[in-house]
């Protein structure tokens, strides 16, 4: 978390707050919306590195995939929520803030719940025994459901606007 203030912190700082960010005459050119689209590919990537997992993955490579996608996760999370807090006023600020963090905690509930669906769903099919292929089976269709999901964040974060923050008052 320590990390993530120091590397995410300058460039998603206003841009008209004394240097903080780059800045042209149209606006921010690296700032919250840029910095979450690149941080954005670090999960696709690090998602997509999930797919190379074999029944012989070491340990090592199991922990660095984590350590790739953790830091892309992690490292977005202050970008979006300021592009969101900087597309409203002053004053719904506090409301945009809420709507983030509470629509961040419904997603990871709805995930969690879709891939133990998933899992459920691909044991099933396999008979319903729980054996070493089943879950393999499983865990690889989830691997490929999270992998399509960072994809459809990295588009997203593609179609946020570009604008100017809007002045404080």
């Amino acid at each position: 978390m320590a990390g993530e203030a120091t590397t995410s912190g300058p460039a998603t700082g206003r841009p008209r707050s004394g240097g903080v960010g780059l800045r042209s005459e149209r606006g921010p050119i690296l700032g919250a919306v840029m910095l979450a689209t690149g941080l954005t590919s670090i999960i696709v990537a690090g998602t997509a590195l999930l797919l190379l997992f074999g029944e012989h993955t070491s340990v090592w490579q199991v922990a660095a995939t984590c350590l790739i996608i953790g830091a892309g996760m992690g490292l977005t999370v202050s970008p979006t929520l300021i592009s969101a807090q900087s597309s409203v006023g002053w004053r719904e600020r506090g409301v945009v803030t809420a709507n983030n963090l509470f629509l961040r905690s419904v997603g990871s509930s709805l995930g969690i719940a879709g891939f133990g669906a998933l899992a459920n769903a691909v044991v099933s099919r396999s008979g319903g025994q729980v054996d070493p292929a089943a879950l393999t089976s499983a865990v690889r269709h989830i691997f490929l459901a999270v992998v399509v999901i960072a994809v459809l964040m990295l588009v997203t974060a593609l179609a946020l606007p570009r604008q100017p923050l809007p002045e404080p008052g």
